[in-house]
């Protein structure tokens, strides 16, 4: 039963997740007017429960293959660039539908080629496959069709489209625009992530990751207004067995007043007093009795990753939208150093051993869920902060690395070969699959009974 709601649980944080990372781009690509094909949540699959919006044409959906989703906009499909897309487009909305074999025989090119064109256009939501149609059973047979467009040739996809006036057509029926073929294509590409500008296109990529961000410090502030911030004290709760405190004489309700020579009165001026001091020799702690208010002293030293053995009083306080703000920026900007640690070779074992993969996110997320509300939202809001700041890691696939193309292709005047980007995304998606497995292997390991 645990097992169950932990997967439970993990797919409800990760669906959501995934569900405004994805819709951040969606909206941004919305806003300039590029076409979103397809949203899923779920990684592309033939099993799908979708429906398609009858307002801008966008299919939304689930998918059976979960933990992931992704937002199709158009012309964002990596392929090489096609001289036949202009003559492939007109002959598509010359003859309403047509073949891909009938394609390649009216343009003279193979029937590959002929097929990578017809594709290309679908990605730019020009043209649609028509029903039972599937390259991948019968490529040669597969029939492509025009769209549903109106007199100024917008589809269902574009903004301001008047499919229902007079001179609008119907999908699969013959379309004749006043423009040459080439003039069609580029007013089409428009409409289409490649057509973007730099600018906006690296907008596009950068909206899912500022809405995990953004969701994740207004789950912060809300956090630490309404339920408050665990204040650690100076005044030890619990003593280890066969820990340094305990051997010195720590008990319970003794009140550390410094370590090394720094006053002490807060549980944080504890924690980094102690980390400044471990592995560089011995230092002296001096502390307070509860009962006769004796000040004692002693020196000792701590090895790297060893502690003294005790356990801080803590408690909640509620703070103001300033402060909640303030610790919430101060907590993501420890995630994002904790996550630049994986580009240092020195930190980045230490990072990733620190890390949990889907599986043991599903566990804290059944613990969270059963904890409350809050909790809940607290684990999300961490692991959206995680998820966004990974995603701009300069690394392809990933959108900071997509990111970086686009900073190249403005610096140079010209795009980076697509076998280059296909290289290094491939690479990229080796590496994370190889985290990915080595993470789960760690928490299955530190889920076996001992």
């Amino acid at each position: 039963m645990d097992a169950l709601l932990s997967i439970f649980w993990g797919l409800v944080i990760f669906s959501f997740l995934v569900f405004i990372h994805e819709g951040g781009h969606y909206l941004a690509a919305r806003m300039f007017g590029a076409r979103v094909l397809e949203f899923f949540i779920g990684m592309p699959s033939k099993r799908q429960l979708s429906f398609v919006s009858k307002k801008n044409g966008t299919r939304f959906g689930i998918t059976a293959l979960l933990f992931g989703g992704y937002a199709r906009i158009a012309g964002m499909d990596m392929g090489k660039p096609n001289p036949h897309l202009a003559l492939a487009l007109s002959l598509v909305n010359a003859r309403g539908e047509i073949s891909i074999k009938d394609t390649a025989h009216m343009m003279d090119v193979s029937v590959d080629e002929a097929a990578a064109a017809l594709f290309n256009l679908e990605s730019y939501g020009s043209i649609q496959l028509k029903s039972n149609s599937d390259p991948d059973l019968d490529q040669e047979n597969t029939v492509y069709q025009s769209m549903a467009r109106d007199e100024d040739a917008n589809t269902i996809f574009d903004k301001g489209a008047k499919l229902n006036a007079k001179k609008a057509t119907r999908a699969g029926e013959p379309f004749f625009s006043k423009l040459s073929g080439d003039e069609f294509l580029a007013l089409e590409r428009k409409k289409t992530y490649v057509g973007l500008s730099i600018p906006k296109r690296i907008i596009v990529l950068l909206a899912g990751i500022i809405v995990n961000l953004l969701f994740a410090y207004v789950v912060f502030v809300a956090v630490f207004m309404s339920q408050g911030l665990t204040v650690a004290e100076n005044t030890v709760k619990d003593i280890a067995p066969d820990s340094i405190a305990l051997e010195q004489g720590i008990d319970s309700g003794d009140t550390i007043t410094e370590i090394g020579g720094t006053q002490i009165t807060s549980g944080n001026d504890v924690l980094m007093a102690l980390q400044s001091h471990r592995g560089k020799g011995s230092f002296e702690v001096s502390f307070t009795k509860k009962d006769t208010g004796e000040e004692k002293a002693f020196s000792t030293e701590l090895a790297t990753g060893e502690n003294l053995g005790i356990m801080l009083e803590s408690h909640q306080e509620k703070l103001g939208f300033a402060d909640a703000s303030n610790y919430a920026l101060k907590n993501m900007v420890l995630t994002a150093k904790a996550i630049a640690n994986l580009l240092n070779p020195q930190d980045f074992m230490d990072t990733v051993s620190n890390s949990s993969s889907v599986v043991g996110v599903a566990v804290l997320a059944k613990d969270a869920a059963q904890a409350g509300i809050w909790q809940l939202l607290t684990l999300a809001a961490a692991i959206s902060l995680s998820l966004g700041l990974m995603n701009l890691l300069p690394i392809p696939p990933l959108d900071g690395g997509k990111v970086v193309i686009e900073i190249i292709q403005a610096i140079s005047g010209k795009p980076v070969s697509q076998k280059v980007q296909v290289f290094v995304s491939m690479v990229g998606i080796v590496l994370f699959m190889l985290l990915f497995f080595f993470l789960v292997g760690q928490d299955i390991f530190r889920l076996l009974p001992r």
